[in-house]
């Protein structure tokens, strides 16, 4: 049996060394570089093991969060199927346990509905804003929760907030229809018909000949004709 002396201790490293460099060598490491490797061995040896012990922890981290988010995901879903009165109680608990996940988001979105169902106008308002200051106007959530304000902001009574969301929603891909009816309604609503009138041919200028406008078009000139109607009586 050899017994190991510290000579073949010191030899060890010293092998590992020689044979990384005779790769080097191989491959056509340029000699400087070979040499720079051979004096910072063992900085570069950390370095790799700090690299591998972070490389594994992310992908264990990644793992974690997205099975967190399917949870979640799940969770939500049977909390929508749950009845009335249950159904708030478990979508809080989401937003508790799952905050940070799109499952919470909606939750959130889930919880002012119902509060404008039971006609907590004001509430529902406060939510939609809420969840609209934690997105970025580019989210395509961003549209339906201004809407969302808007119509709360109007059952509340409360028409200079609503109509300056709706005018908001004139300038969003897809809600354009909804901004201009929403300010126009809310106008009729307070006798300023001339007004209202002059809101829908905004409309109807915008729409121009995109067929994608088309029908929202032809439906805002029928409301057009219709209070021309009421006013030539």
């Amino acid at each position: 049996m050899s017994i190991e002396s510290a000579y073949n201790k010191r030899l060890g490293p010293e092998s590992t060394v020689d044979k990384v460099e005779a790769v080097l060598e191989h491959i056509n490491v340029p000699q400087p570089v070979i040499q720079n490797i051979s004096r910072n061995a063992r900085i570069i040896t950390w370095l790799l093991i700090l690299l591998v012990i972070f490389v594994v922890s992310f992908s264990l981290w990644r793992s974690s969060h997205q099975k967190k988010i399917q949870h979640a995901a799940s969770t939500f879903a049977a909390a929508i199927s749950e009845p009335q009165d249950q159904r708030k109680a478990s979508l809080e608990k989401i937003i508790e346990e799952y905050g940070s996940t799109t499952a919470a988001t909606w939750a959130k979105v889930e919880l002012a509905r119902f509060a404008m169902t039971q006609e907590k106008f004001k509430d529902a308002a406060d939510r939609f804003g809420a969840i609209r200051g934690e997105i970025s106007e580019s989210d395509p959530l961003y549209g339906l929760l201004l809407y969302g304000e808007a119509q709360a902001l109007e059952g509340a009574k409360d028409y200079t907030g609503a109509t300056a969301l709706y005018h908001n929603l004139q300038n969003i891909v897809g809600y354009e229809f909804i901004g201009f009816y929403g300010e126009g309604r809310i106008l009729e609503e307070q006798s300023q018909t001339e007004r209202a009138l002059a809101i829908y041919n905004d409309y109807v200028v915008t729409a121009g000949d995109d067929p994608n406008m088309a029908q929202n078009k032809q439906l805002m000139q029928s409301r057009i004709e219709q209070i021309k109607a009421v006013i030539a009586k």
